[in-house]
């Protein structure tokens, strides 16, 4: 699911949209996909969530390696 959330980085307000299924997300009107974005809250960006998985490096799945 498309998660949307304000947060606030040195004082700043933001919206920051991802998925929480660990899909990407892709920008309503581009062929540009994210792992996640950050966007000024009047920027008027939407986003949907896509059905391509984010793929997780071999060493990030095991640091130990």
């Amino acid at each position: 699911m498309l998660v949307t959330e304000e947060i606030i980085i040195n004082s700043k307000r933001y919206v920051h949209n991802y998925s929480d299924a660990g899909f990407y997300i892709n920008k309503v009107g581009t062929t540009e996909m994210y792992e996640d974005a950050i966007d000024l809250p009047d920027s008027g960006f939407q986003y949907i969530e896509t059905d391509n998985y984010i793929e997780v490096k071999n060493d990030e799945q095991n640091p130990d390696n």
